[in-house]
């Protein structure tokens, strides 16, 4: 299986461009710190706007294929609503639950592919 283009993470990982994620639903959520996930992605590959403030663009391998998937807020600061946690306070937070888009089983793949805990996976569908 070739590895698809963009900034390699590790055998299961990889950043690919922004332009990838269109289309993607929420799947479930990821639990991480913003330092966990920076120190493995690198600072978030995707512009944010209102709604999302932070938002990282990867194709993670889930068995024999590969998936996009994004891993995001939504929502969850003070952009789009005056009283909630600055960009900055969310950053600092020493955990937050992150949204995850992508294919149904992903999630899993996601959090194994980051090294964390399947268990700070939960999967919707």
């Amino acid at each position: 299986m070739k590895m698809p283009e963009g900034k390699r993470v590790s055998d299961l990982l990889t950043l690919v461009s922004a332009d990838n994620d269109r289309g993607l639903r929420m799947h479930g959520l990821l639990t991480a710190s913003y330092d966990t996930l920076h120190s493995i992605l690198g600072p978030p590959n995707a512009e944010g706007d209102r709604l999302t403030s932070t938002k990282w663009v990867v194709k993670v391998r889930t068995g024999t294929e590969w998936a996009v998937a994004t891993i995001y807020d939504y929502k969850d600061t003070d952009l789009y609503e005056d009283g909630l946690p600055s960009v900055e306070q969310l950053r600092s937070q020493k955990l937050h639950e992150w949204r995850v888009g992508g294919a149904v089983g992903v999630v899993v793949a996601l959090a194994r592919a980051l090294g964390l805990a399947v268990d700070s996976a939960v999967t919707h569908v």
